[in-house]
């Protein structure tokens, strides 16, 4: 079901990618795709691609300067619009992520996430999940976050996965069409 999804994602998605690939480079330069290090099933780490969406900018003491100071216009519509993500469809095809599930992690997160939720490793991490549906921005702690995805392990099933599905769905057709200037609503983890 996840590479059905993802290819047909892919395929109407084409000219989103194209024009991101070009407004990125212009913005930023290469590389245009951002590669880190997450957690997927069972722990095992991968390399999860996303589109750059900031400038690699420096100090004089040679180090990057914050976030918000390499963030451009660009970049803060890709992530608004959650089109950074677009290159994790990749991931899914490679198997290392599927189209719902747990946000994925990095490596740190797990060492010193409480024990009572270290059960979302138990599954490949997603595209979508719980968590993103339930939380349109606002603010909440990391253990709101990790219980969604336990509530996700509870209740996983095809009609779940297909309601959280529609509502993503619904979430990035609000967030596209929004005037907001902020962050990705999925924030950026």
């Amino acid at each position: 079901m996840d590479i059905t999804i993802v290819l047909v994602a892919m395929v109407l998605l084409l000219p989103f990618w194209l024009l991101i690939i070009v407004s990125v480079y212009i913005a930023f330069g290469s590389p245009v795709i951002y590669k880190s290090v997450r957690v997927g099933k069972n722990r095992k780490p991968f390399q999860s691609y996303k589109f750059r969406t900031m400038t690699n900018e420096r100090d004089a003491a040679g180090e990057l300067l914050p976030d918000k100071d390499r963030l451009r216009p660009v970049g803060r519509f890709i992530r608004r619009t959650s089109l950074d993500e677009l290159p994790q469809l990749i991931n899914v095809l490679e198997g290392h992520m599927s189209v719902i599930g747990p946000r994925a992690l990095p490596e740190g997160h797990y060492q010193v996430m409480p024990e009572k939720y270290s059960k979302r490793a138990d599954v490949k991490p997603g595209l979508t999940g719980w968590n993103q549906v339930n939380y349109q921005g606002q603010e909440r702690s990391w253990d709101q976050k990790y219980s969604l995805d336990l509530e996700y392990l509870e209740r996983q099933s095809i009609l779940f996965d297909v309601k959280i599905l529609f509502l993503t769905v619904g979430v990035l057709f609000r967030r596209f069409f929004s005037n907001k200037t902020g962050e990705s609503l999925n924030s950026k983890e």
